[in-house]
């Protein structure tokens, strides 16, 4: 357990560092003024609770399910528990940010608002999108059903991806198809 308890305090750092780069700060203390950064203060206490055990768990869960709406109508994000990430997340611009629960994200990446993440509606294929490391999803884009993205992918405005990407691509369009390949 207590490694496990090191990987979310190294990935928490992680996020704070690329939030402090992308909005020129000095200080990690200044992200508490960041609503784009709420929800990473609720995923990584989310992933906490998960791991503690005793009487701290329940005092935990009891104060997540207090903060979680808070969060949500402050931020304007829906990130449903059971979502995982990597470390150094950056939501740019949270309003309308939407990821469903068992979605599995990699490490350093980058969502703009307006963003979808879920799982396919159809009652055949309900599994969770997989995304990649170093992975761009840009304004509006739509991630949906059991699909991966690989790493150092760039998902255009407005997409709507319903198929697996490869590594190091660019796609647009609805739905969208790869446009360009990326030297990796």
């Amino acid at each position: 357990m207590q490694n496990r308890l090191l990987e979310i305090k190294k990935k928490f750092f992680e996020d704070v560092a690329r939030y402090k780069k992308n909005h020129s700060l000095k200080f990690g203390i200044e992200l508490i003024f960041n609503l784009d950064f709420w929800p990473i203060i609720l995923i990584r206490l989310e992933e906490l609770q998960q791991h503690l055990r005793g009487p701290l768990t329940i005092i935990l869960k009891i104060i997540l399910l207090v903060i979680r709406p808070i969060i949500q109508a402050a931020s304007g994000t829906r990130i449903f528990y059971g979502a995982q990430f990597g470390g150094g997340l950056l939501l740019h611009t949270s309003v309308g940010i939407v990821i469903a629960s068992k979605v599995k994200i990699g490490n350093n990446c980058t969502i703009l608002s307006q963003v979808a993440i879920a799982h396919k509606g159809d009652g055949k294929g309900l599994g969770a999108p997989k995304i990649g490391d170093n992975v761009k999803l840009m304004n509006g884009c739509k991630i949906i059903g059991p699909i991966t993205i690989g790493n150092n992918c760039i998902i255009g405005a407005n997409a709507v991806v319903l198929t697996d990407i490869p590594d190091n691509c660019i796609v647009a369009g609805v739905p969208a198809k790869i446009i360009k390949k990326i030297n990796g």
